[in-house]
């Protein structure tokens, strides 16, 4: 959906959300043209970070045991 579609508040939002850019991640794929390098870059930040609260918390539910 285009953000100009989307109410204000979401319009704003929608730009840092993971489904954004994997949106325009796949647009690109059936060649809307867009530079998806960007998108790529987000995805893999959102990918690290939850990675490292996942071992974060792994972490600390081994250590009650």
């Amino acid at each position: 959906m285009p953000l100009e579609m989307l109410p204000a508040f979401l319009s704003r939002v929608a730009p840092v959300l993971p489904t954004y850019h994997l949106g325009v991640v796949a647009r690109s794929a059936v060649g809307s043209g867009a530079n998806e390098g960007l998108s790529w870059l987000v995805l893999l930040s959102y990918t690290l970070l939850f990675a490292v609260i996942a071992a974060v918390a792994m972490r600390r539910d081994e250590a009650r045991e």
